[in-house]
């Protein structure tokens, strides 16, 4: 499951650092095509939201229930400068909305697996 797959849930836990519950998004993605990226991206953050809302994330792990939640985007392309000014406001407005979310890039030593 990836970014592409906008009506379902990549990752999904606890983390014991912060006890948020955590919806990760997988984004193999490069950026040749930056607006269709950001289409698929904002469709999978709302389904995210959604689940979030909706109660779903309490039926997948029962352990989420009252506990913040947050969007984490693992990405394996670096964005570009805009898209980083797009994703830093999406994370200041979720943040007033009562969620987290948040952007990384995939850790070191990760590749695709469909290119590998």
């Amino acid at each position: 499951m990836t970014v592409e797959n906008a009506t379902t849930i990549d990752m999904i836990g606890i983390d014991p650092q912060s006890g948020q519950v955590v919806m990760g998004i997988s984004d193999h993605l490069d950026w040749t095509h930056e607006e269709q990226h950001l289409a698929l991206l904002e469709a999978k953050i709302n389904t995210c939201l959604a689940a979030f809302q909706n109660g779903q994330i309490v039926e997948i792990v029962p352990e989420a229930k009252g506990r913040k939640p947050k969007v984490e985007l693992i990405l394996q392309f670096e964005p570009p400068p805009n898209v980083k000014a797009i994703l830093s406001a999406l994370e200041k407005k979720m943040d007033a909305a009562g969620y987290s979310f948040a952007f990384r890039p995939l850790p070191e030593g990760y590749c695709d697996a469909t290119s590998a």
